[in-house]
């Protein structure tokens, strides 16, 4: 079955091509009760009822197991078909809500993403990311929460496309979002992540860097003692149960980050320039990680490094670029270097 345009322009993560190259005028943002308001196009719900009942069918195949796994896959390739089309349909940003407002995430995503189909997966992912860049308040107003554990489970796959799509959507979700944040830690943590940085590809290390650093940059803004007396009480609330600030102090998170560091040093090219990421998430996590690394070998060895890159006049492009100031990136790997220089030990 020949695949849509709408899979080829979609399919690219973040570290590539755009999602799909038309671009929406600007448009008002509807709430979930709002989309009570908007018409169903009909081949949306035509589309979600087909992709369904071809979900059954193919489940009940294989439940069964009388039938060839061919014909269970040529009903995975229709349901491709349809997501393919509905991939399409939703770049549009009316469409958009009107698949938000007919429970598509609901029908498709929530029950489908445990496929053992990887293309099929990666059809519905594609479909997330989309929703999230064309919709992205009323896609997570709407969006069931177990959706998560899907994309967890998914980034702990063999499968580095998937791992990387999943990123993607988890990179729109979870950043202001303190509800789904606390579901990551309450089914996974953060050791999950830890553990899949060798199998993952260097754009998807510096995506995984950067999403870490813009939620942990969150939670020190919202815990901050200013922010506490205007925050919204609930929200605060999860903020404190996540205690990622208090995960922050722990060897087990500062010593995984540590390693992640070191594997990064080694991936950084000029065209990924991961290094850049490493540095905004230094200048975060030195309140809580710097007596940790005192002493320790490794993070001494990596600090000096690290430094003797700032200071290349080679290099100084780079940080303008990304706009980070170099001198403020200085001062904080001098203190890093100044504190962890005395008794170094071997091992952590």
């Amino acid at each position: 079955m020949a695949t849509s345009n709408a899979f080829k322009d979609a399919t690219c993560s973040r570290s590539g091509e755009p999602w799909y190259e038309e671009q929406q005028p600007p448009f008002a943002i509807p709430t979930s009760e709002d989309l009570e308001d908007i018409d169903l196009h009909p081949d949306v719900e035509k589309y979600i009822e087909k992709f369904q009942s071809l979900g059954v069918s193919a489940e009940n195949l294989n439940r069964i197991g009388i039938s060839p796994i061919e014909d269970v896959h040529k009903m995975y390739d229709e349901m491709i078909y349809i997501l393919d089309e509905l991939i399409e349909i939703v770049k549009n940003s009316n469409n958009a809500y009107q698949f938000l407002k007919a429970k598509g995430l609901d029908r498709i995503a929530a029950v489908h993403l445990k496929t053992d189909y990887d293309e099929l997966k990666t059809r519905i992912l594609v479909l997330l990311k989309v929703l999230f860049h064309v919709a992205p308040t009323t896609t997570t107003a709407v969006i069931p929460t177990n959706v998560v554990d899907r994309l967890l489970d998914i980034f702990e796959d063999d499968n580095l496309a998937l791992k990387a799509h999943a990123l993607d959507v988890l990179y729109a979700w979870l950043p202001d979002n303190p509800r789904v944040q606390a579901r990551v830690m309450k089914v996974k943590g953060l050791q999950p992540f830890y553990a899949q940085i060798e199998k993952l590809d260097t754009n998807v290390i510096k995506t995984l860097l950067d999403l870490f650093n813009k939620i942990l940059s969150e939670h020190i803004k919202a815990r901050s003692e200013v922010q506490r007396t205007v925050i919204d009480a609930d929200k605060l609330k999860f903020y404190q149960r996540i205690g990622l600030l208090e995960h922050m102090q722990t060897p087990t998170v500062c010593n995984g980050l540590l390693n992640i560091f070191v594997s990064s040093w080694s991936y950084n090219t000029k065209e990924n320039n991961i290094l850049m990421t490493v540095f905004e998430l230094l200048k975060n996590m030195k309140q809580f990680c710097i007596k940790v690394y005192h002493g320790k070998a490794k993070a001494v060895n990596l600090f000096a490094a690290l430094q003797e890159y700032v200071k290349g006049p080679e290099n100084e492009a780079r940080f303008v670029q990304n706009g980070l100031n170099v001198t403020d990136v200085a001062l904080v790997l001098q203190d890093y270097v100044e504190k962890l220089k005395h008794t170094v030990k071997d091992e952590f």
